[in-house]
């Protein structure tokens, strides 16, 4: 399969879920959304040329990003067996093929320490080393490492820091998730190789209002 394929469904059905979960993440918190801002104003305030590079000198925005990749996403790998290999009491045949999920790897206390089922928006502040442990593999790995990773990173960083530095943004609890009293909650049970979609009906409704800058 050509790195062309395979970004195609990874742009089409990633990048807009990646999207929603860091906006709602943002929005829901006031406070992590006036720290996230106020790193991005000096960046976004200088131009768009050269802005991917500004923003990874933006803790909060980077340890965020990698924080929500952690919590949902659900990527995995596929091995061919080589050899006759026993596992589990099962033999797995040469040219087998070998289904390797990785999310479970991302809620190992031992690795990304206490209350592993929570979202911790300073879980990767604490541990910078923690986005380059072979255990954080919300892209993959190997033959199949998701070709896409670094242009997503790109896209979704931008598109934040552009939304909190251009609107004002808060949510219309009547008409959201909010108005039961929860954030919007992760389908699980929905098969994905990418990052997981909120439960349907789960919507966060968003009011923007422009703020001052021409960027």
């Amino acid at each position: 399969m050509s790195e062309a394929y395979q970004s195609y469904p990874s742009i089409n059905g990633n990048a807009y879920k990646l999207c929603f979960w860091y906006m709602a993440y943002l929005v829901s918190d006031p406070e992590l959304l006036r720290v996230v801002r106020a790193e991005v104003e000096p960046a976004v305030s200088q131009g768009l040329l050269g802005l991917e590079g500004r923003l990874e000198d933006c803790p909060q925005l980077v340890a965020l990003y990698h924080e929500m990749l952690r919590c949902h996403t659900a990527s995995a790998s596929v091995r061919s067996v080589a050899a006759p290999t026993d596992l589990g009491g099962l033999t797995l045949d040469p040219g087998a093929k070998v289904l390797l999920p990785y999310r479970q790897l991302h809620f190992d206390e031992s690795i990304f320490g206490p209350k592993v089922d929570k979202f911790d928006a300073g879980r990767f502040l604490a541990n910078t080393g923690l986005s380059k442990s072979p255990s954080f593999r919300p892209f993959g790995g190997g033959t199949t490492y998701c070709a896409g990773r670094h242009v997503a990173r790109r896209e979704l960083l931008t598109f934040a820091a552009l939304m909190v530095y251009r609107y004002d943004i808060e949510t219309f609890p009547a008409n959201s998730r909010e108005a039961q009293g929860g954030f919007p909650r992760c389908d699980v049970k929905k098969p994905s190789l990418g990052v997981l979609p909120p439960v349907a009906g789960d919507d966060m409704i968003l009011n923007l209002r422009k703020r001052a800058g021409d960027v």
